[in-house]
């Protein structure tokens, strides 16, 4: 598998609400927004 190397070695799959909140606030989510929205594309695939 190719990703293997990017896995980290030891997962953490246990958090806190405290933890969550934390990482949500350091998001700027408005600027992730305008940058998702500035690089879409529309494809318009036909099938015959």
């Amino acid at each position: 598998d190719c990703r293997t190397p990017f896995t980290p070695t030891h997962p953490a799959t246990r958090t806190t609400v405290r933890a969550i909140e934390a990482a949500e606030t350091a998001l700027d989510v408005p600027a992730l927004v305008r940058q998702g929205a500035e690089g879409a594309e529309v494809v318009d695939v036909e099938f015959p």
